[in-house]
């Protein structure tokens, strides 16, 4: 697999965690979203009814940390690259 499609994907599924991720509680009316690290804040009295619901008030009750965001880039990044490299090297015939 090529490398932009590695780091496309790296970029996606992060941002992807936050529709099938749960909440995590954190702290006073803080609720955290994203995978392996959680980059999203919601700060409210209470969990929404459903993840896609953080951004109706996006601006004004979200916070979303683009450090952490590309440091989980970066580790999903490494992780499929890893993944494929081991794919290639169980299913390659060996010599």
């Amino acid at each position: 697999m090529k490398k932009t499609t590695h780091l496309l994907w790296s970029f996606i599924f992060p941002l992807s965690s936050i529709l099938w991720g749960s909440f995590y509680h954190e702290g006073h009316r803080e609720f955290n979203l994203g995978f392996p690290f959680k980059f999203i804040t919601y700060h409210g009295l209470e969990t929404p009814d459903s993840n896609i619901l953080i951004f109706k008030h996006f601006f004004s009750l979200t916070s979303f940390r683009l450090d952490i965001y590309l440091v989980c880039v970066v580790i999903t990044y490494y992780s499929l690259k890893l993944l494929f490299k081991l794919i290639k090297r169980i299913t390659s015939p060996s010599s």
